[in-house]
């Protein structure tokens, strides 16, 4: 059992990047190495606490990543050295060098158009409970997935990613990856077991990018865009499918047209903000920036989209005309405006806005409202 150690290489990164991403190849299984990187790292910040790594390891398609974040070469090579020692205690066989990456694929968001379709693989909250620990509220994280259902959502992601003449990257940690579809579902299982958020990414050419996202708290998005603006129905319907094929596995969901200038193909994924749709209106609603985690209220919805799933707590009787609605297995049903171009050709006006609102009645919840200004 050997460890090779590139320190030349992984210093030279570190000069002409301010920084470094240390990458380590080894056969060991990614759990094994996860663990003993780990707990290198956690002495070497005993030793240095005002020099800690940037983030926890994450798996690689070769094996696992850090990002140290030190002051000095001596710093970032007593780091990589502690590692180094952790894995021949161990007996494993491991390179470790320099961190390299494939060219990232997603087009320039700021300049063009996309679509997505939001959502929450079903589970358990843990907010409010009695004696419920802190640590677990790192990150704003309240929810439990539950592990079938999100299993069910990353090969449906997969499959959805894997469209004809494209490749496919993984997002994970700091890194991106480009991946072979044969191993796509572990690897994207992998990374969310280690942390959770990741993503994976589709890209036939820079006219077309699928990506799908999964974030804190069970929230996943699927997003379409590309470097040339999209047929809007033809991606409109693409996310509509995925809602119907997912909706057995998620709290609820809705499908956004994401305005151009707005980071990443689509809105924020920690918790619904109004800012998605309203941010073009400011000046003449009330304050922007209100949030609030939707499953904190199953008989409500904290906006109106042009396409959504209600579940079984939303009563649809106050719902006014203009909505077309289809029943879905376990109570749910998606509700979609019946002029989806006033939503998704181009951004939806003031008016479409306030009158989907209106036309929603008591669903709505009342806390926040556009015209509260």
């Amino acid at each position: 059992m050997s460890v090779v150690v590139a320190g030349s290489s992984i210093l030279e990164q570190w000069q002409e990047e301010t920084g470094a991403m240390v990458g380590i190849q080894s056969t060991a299984p990614v759990e094994v190495l996860l663990t003993i990187v780990g707990d290198a790292i956690q002495r070497q910040n005993a030793v240095n606490p005002e020099e800690w790594t940037l983030s926890d390891p994450w798996p690689t398609p070769q094996g696992v990543a850090f990002a140290p974040e030190c002051e000095t070469e001596e710093t970032l090579m007593a780091v990589v050295e502690e590692v180094a020692a952790g894995l021949e205690a161990a007996g494993t066989d491991a390179r470790i060098g320099p961190l390299t990456m494939d060219e990232e694929p997603w087009p320039d968001q700021w300049h063009n158009d996309g679509y997505c379709a939001a959502m929450t693989i079903v589970g358990k909250p843990y907010w409010d409970a009695p004696g419920d620990p802190g640590g677990r509220r790192l990150m704003q994280r309240m929810w439990d997935d539950d592990p079938v259902a999100r299993a069910q959502v990353i090969e449906h992601a997969v499959r959805w990613c894997d469209v004809e003449d494209s490749d496919l990257w993984l997002g994970a940690g700091l890194s991106t990856f480009k991946i072979p579809r044969e191993h796509a579902v572990e690897l994207l299982t992998r990374s969310l077991d280690t942390g959770p958020k990741c993503d994976i990414v589709a890209a036939r050419d820079a006219g077309l990018v699928r990506r799908v996202e999964f974030g804190y708290n069970g929230f996943v998005i699927y997003e379409v865009g590309g470097t040339s603006r999209p047929e809007w129905l033809a991606c409109v319907d693409d996310l509509a499918s995925v809602l119907l094929d997912v909706h057995p596995l998620i709290e609820w969901g809705y499908i956004l047209r994401r305005p151009k200038g707005v980071m990443g193909l689509g809105p924020r994924t920690s918790h619904i903000v109004h800012d998605a749709m309203w941010e073009p209106y400011e000046g003449q609603v009330a304050l922007l920036g209100y949030c609030q985690d939707p499953r904190r209220f199953p008989d409500l919805v904290l906006d109106v989209y042009g396409i959504q799933v209600l579940g079984r707590g939303h009563d649809i009787s106050t719902l006014g005309d203009g909505w077309d609605v289809r029943d879905l297995s376990q109570g749910r049903k998606l509700v979609s405006s019946m002029d989806p171009a006033a939503w998704f050709a181009n951004a939806p006006s003031l008016d479409t806005l306030l009158a989907a609102r209106k036309s929603f009645g008591t669903l709505v919840d009342p806390i926040w409202s556009p015209e509260n200004n």
